[in-house]
């Protein structure tokens, strides 16, 4: 049985993975910030199921997180990070859709040791295509910025926790019904095979900082653009890094 840790677990993609590993006898651990809905699906999932409340942007509630880990698992093998938002300015879409999942991998990594870390993130052909921007003024450009900053999320922290024996993918889930956007809740598809499958699957074990689309087919992503180098450039400033090991350091 393998303990796995899904953020935004009880809607969209993050559900319907959870349901396929339930049913395949797995301890998943869902983490959301909506108690009741987390109860609620919870319950409809069953013995196999766990509901923690959390809003992974704030540092308290990841120290309670941590704390439950510790306390009730003691170890994980996979951490997948579906939590997001539709975000209304700069801030929030840095805050729940970047910092949120670099802060939860850095916190649980210690579970983690040659464990597996996927991120969800946008159809291959926009993060193929999107530029890198800085500007996020318009909905659009707010979409664009995230598909890249994520997959140098990937790229970077691939290459940071090798000396954990981790491994740091990426996957398309495909067109699936959220609650996420308007658009997305219109859908009909409440189906993400590929979430198990890249969380469970030995063709997979030893793969790491790359891109897979809905069906656990490689992505080959652009050298020019998508590199290690350029990923540590851009984070390090988008994300302040160097505060967040500081204050790491401190707490440890």
């Amino acid at each position: 049985m393998k303990k796995i840790l899904i953020t935004g677990g009880t809607s969209g993609v993050g559900l319907a993975i959870a349901k396929d590993l339930v049913q395949l006898g797995h301890q998943v651990i869902l983490v959301g910030r909506n108690a009741g809905r987390g109860k609620a699906v919870k319950e409809s999932l069953g013995e196999f199921a766990t509901f923690f409340s959390a809003d992974i942007t704030i540092q308290e509630d990841l120290q309670r997180l941590d704390e439950f880990v510790s306390d009730h698992f003691g170890r994980l093998d996979v951490l997948i990070h579906f939590a997001g938002i539709y975000p209304k300015d700069a801030e929030e879409n840095r805050r729940f859709n970047l910092k949120g999942h670099y802060d939860v991998t850095v916190r649980l990594k210690k579970y983690l040791a040659k464990g597996r870390v996927l991120m969800v993130t946008g159809n291959p052909v926009a993060v193929q295509h999107a530029p890198v921007l800085r500007s996020q003024k318009t909905g659009l450009l707010r979409a664009a910025w995230m598909l890249s900053r994520k997959t140098f999320l990937m790229l970077y922290l691939a290459e940071q926790l090798k000396k954990e024996k981790m491994t740091v993918n990426a996957f398309f889930p495909g067109d699936v019904k959220s609650r996420l956007m308007p658009y997305t809740s219109r859908l009909t598809n409440e189906q993400v095979p590929v979430g198990a499958y890249l969380a469970l699957s030995e063709n997979v074990a030893d793969i790491s900082g790359t891109f897979f689309d809905e069906d656990g087919r490689v992505v080959l992503l652009k050298k020019g653009k998508y590199h290690f180098a350029k990923a540590k450039q851009i984070l390090e400033q988008t994300l302040d890094l160097h505060a967040f090991k500081r204050a790491q350091k401190k707490q440890a």
